[in-house]
């Protein structure tokens, strides 16, 4: 045990080193090493600073919005529409979790629109040579940490990879593996950026604004941390290096666009290294 704290003790230092390079390079490759549009620059122009959503989300609509977000699959699951016993990767299992995040997020939208408010979920513009330039700067780190949390979780907790939904992929066949890999890839993704870059960072920024602060520490640490506990503890440590990066996507970029494609990718590429007979 001690010297499993031990190795912990001495892994933090360069999880933070690797955290560092990692938003350096980001910052090279994606805010700086890119030219913007020219409407960017117009924009850039007459405005300093990062451009936030006109928002009336409140973090008790917020709250809620999770809870929702809980509570539906677990309502769904009580009344056994589907057996409770499927594979977490199965397509029902993957529908009942996007039935949550769609109905967290028609609850914040309605209430959003209803008060007034808008822009909560601004698509972008901006050249797409930028979440290209930016998956090629991260790609590299985020297996850099991929690594480093399979030692935490292998070696120090004495847990076990991967999850249940990568492990119950592989029991998938046919039809039900191309429709769970879709869901995974593209529409999960979708929807959680929707709700974490969108939703919870209009609301974080909102606050933030009222209260006199910067936007980063709620407008992107509140997201990346709700967005990597809606995962297993198994990959928090990765998960939670994703959010940060896509936070500051949304944070100086002008959209969602770049954070679903970002996350697409990530999903897709970790998908594929698990199945190498592709």
């Amino acid at each position: 045990m001690l010297l499993s704290l031990a190795y912990l003790v001495a892994l933090l230092p360069v999880l933070g080193l690797t955290g560092l390079v990692a938003m350096a390079a980001f910052s090279v490759l994606y805010l700086n090493g890119v030219a913007p549009d020219r409407f960017e620059v117009d924009d850039l122009r007459r405005q300093q600073g990062p451009v936030l959503p006109d928002t009336r989300i409140s973090g008790l609509a917020l709250l809620i919005g999770f809870l929702i977000l809980f509570f539906v699959p677990t309502g769904l699951l009580h009344f056994d529409l589907i057996d409770k016993q499927v594979s977490p990767a199965a397509p029902e299992r993957l529908v009942l979790q996007s039935a949550g995040l769609f109905a967290a997020l028609l609850f914040l939208l309605g209430l959003d629109r209803g008060l007034g408010g808008s822009g909560m979920f601004p698509w972008g513009g901006a050249k797409l040579s930028r979440p290209v330039f930016a998956f090629v700067a991260i790609l590299p780190l985020l297996a850099v940490v991929v690594t480093w949390n399979r030692h935490l979780v292998e070696g120090v907790f004495s847990g076990a990879l991967p999850t249940e939904l990568v492990a119950g992929m592989h029991q998938l066949e046919g039809g039900a593996l191309w429709l769970s890999l879709g869901m995974a890839v593209f529409i999960g993704p979708a929807l959680e950026e929707l709700l974490f870059r969108g939703a919870a960072f209009a609301a974080a920024a909102r606050m933030a604004k009222q209260a006199g602060h910067p936007p980063f520490f709620l407008a992107v640490v509140f997201p990346a941390v709700a967005f990597a506990a809606l995962h297993p503890p198994t990959v928090w440590l990765p998960i939670l290096f994703l959010g940060l990066i896509l936070g500051c996507v949304r944070l100086h970029g002008y959209g969602l666009r770049d954070c679903i494609l970002l996350h697409a990718a990530y999903n897709l590429v970790a998908f594929l290294l698990t199945f190498p007979s592709f």
